[in-house]
């Protein structure tokens, strides 16, 4: 064998974990990153000029990890989540794939493994994956799961299995294959939200700054709401179904403030104004990216949804509520038809 042949080399990824005011909770996230089964990895901690002591319990812990993966900066204003997270980026030029973690949530050792090999699959590459997670209390005691698949199953859905990439002589040989790790395929332009939080994203590093918006301070709140729809469109998501992750309701989060009721899932508002912000950069984005979409032939599609979107709008909500209802009816009709049949 050539000793001089260079071996491939296994992607770093680049964690950016955010924090306002989350001293008494980011503990358990810098433990669960450092505690990763996946050692190639980079951390930044960016605290968005917290006025609870954050900074300093940053420190003691960092200090206290002694690992020269991670780093530490801080925001000179407060300046949102979405500003927050792409100043993080910035820090380092290290990690093709970024992981955006929010300071109150925490990840299971081997999520960063599980997301790394979905990206490496060998049937598609996408811009960014996104994991099922736990719901879980202030004191971490798990409520139930994040999302179910149910969403993904009503749009077009492909089942990846990356077995093979841990066979011997491949890739991530020396890793244990997470046994339960299967995704799906989503490559349906605007498949409604499909995605858990930020916490179970991991972003491709080109995909992420190619969908910076024009005004970040303008999304202070729920970030990845424009990030992952803008990446989705530009170069479509891998679901995973297994919970990789841990999202925790407190009753200070941004998002979610309620408690997990049962069929409606997690519920959360956004804010109205942030909302029209996120729809506002989002359309922005589109038309700059114009070229790019439009070589991946997703252009066209995307602007054909818009349009259909813009028109419901306008039609009197009585009548689309009729012609909903007159073809749930229909569809029940056919099924039963079917049944009857067989």
């Amino acid at each position: 064998m050539d000793s001089d042949f260079a071996q491939p080399v296994l992607p770093t990824v680049l964690v950016v974990l955010g924090n306002y005011r989350q001293s008494d909770f980011i503990a358990d996230a810098l433990h669960s990153i450092k505690n990763q089964s996946y050692p190639y990895f980079k951390c930044v901690v960016v605290d968005d000029n917290s006025a609870d002591g954050s900074a300093e319990t940053i420190v003691q812990l960092l200090e206290a990890l002694d690992d020269e993966r991670f780093s530490f900066t801080q925001t000179s204003e407060n300046s949102g989540q979405m500003a927050a997270m792409l100043h993080g980026l910035a820090q380092t030029d290290d990690g093709d794939f970024v992981a955006f973690m929010d300071a109150d949530d925490f990840w299971r050792e081997d999520y960063l493994l599980c997301h790394v090999a979905m990206h490496l699959n060998i049937v598609q590459p996408v811009a960014v994956t996104s994991s099922n997670m736990f719901i879980t209390d202030g004191n971490k005691q798990v409520q139930g799961a994040f999302r179910s698949a149910r969403n993904v199953r009503r749009i077009a859905a492909r089942t990846l299995d990356v077995a093979v990439l841990f066979n011997r002589g491949s890739l991530l040989e020396r890793f244990d294959y997470p046994f339960d790790l299967d995704g799906q395929l989503i490559v349906d332009v605007e498949p409604g939200w499909i995605w858990s939080a930020t916490s179970g994203m991991v972003f491709r590093r080109a995909a992420v700054e190619a969908c910076v918006p024009d005004h970040p301070e303008s999304i202070p709140i729920c970030a990845d709401a424009f990030l992952v729809q803008a990446a989705h469109m530009l170069g479509g998501t891998l679901w995973i179904q297994q919970p990789l992750g841990y999202y925790r309701v407190h009753g200070d989060n941004g998002f979610s403030k309620g408690r997990l009721t049962g069929l409606s899932g997690l519920s959360g508002n956004t804010r109205p104004d942030v909302q029209m912000a996120i729809e506002a950069e989002l359309a922005a984005w589109v038309d700059r990216a114009r070229t790019v979409l439009d070589n991946k032939h997703r252009y066209r599609e995307i602007l054909r949804r818009r349009k259909v979107v813009a028109l419901r709008a306008r039609e009197p909500q009585w009548l689309y509520r009729t012609v909903a209802s007159v073809f749930k009816r229909y569809l029940g009709v056919r099924d039963w038809l079917k049944r009857k049949r067989y």
